[in-house]
């Protein structure tokens, strides 16, 4: 069967939706801890990082499990390749082979992400560039970012 490839600007809707979707759950999980506990907003980054393992496996898990659920877990179990903002705007990722993805093709897909979400200092800034990197490659004839070469993926209207 052949399949027609979403448009950039469907894509870059559905990228902002879920961002905002996966931010938004992430910054009111730290209100509410932070609500709950005071020392996490008393101590800086840095110092979080450095001296308070406890507080940093947590902020990277808070920060990491959104996009683990949105962007890894729905697209695969639950609506076969497609995240929130995909399905209200009628796209799908899929395999190359036009197969359907699996667990390790949407965790392929999403490794950028992941690394993205970890907020260590210096290796953040990196991700952030290699993010830029990710986005400019949509300009290629074939519509695909970075994310898509690797994991072997397109994303089609459905």
């Amino acid at each position: 069967m052949e399949y027609v490839l979403s448009s950039r600007k469907r894509r870059f809707f559905a990228s902002l939706i879920d961002g905002i979707i996966s931010g938004g759950l992430a910054f009111l999980t730290f209100f509410i801890l932070s609500l709950t506990h005071a020392k996490f907003l008393e101590i800086s980054m840095r110092e979080m990082f450095d001296k308070h393992i406890v507080y940093s496996i947590i902020y990277i898990l808070i920060t990491l499990m959104p996009i683990i659920v949105f962007e890894i877990i729905i697209p695969t179990y639950i609506w076969s390749g497609q995240t929130i903002a995909k399905k209200l705007l009628g796209i799908k990722v899929i395999k190359d082979t036009e197969e359907v993805v699996t667990i390790k093709t949407m965790t392929l897909r999403s490794s950028l992400t992941l690394l993205a979400g970890i907020n260590i200092p210096v290796f953040s800034q990196i991700m952030s560039v290699v993010g830029l990197i990710d986005s400019l490659f949509i300009f290629n004839d074939d519509k695909k970012t970075l994310h898509d070469i690797i994991a072997k993926t397109k994303v089609i209207y459905c």
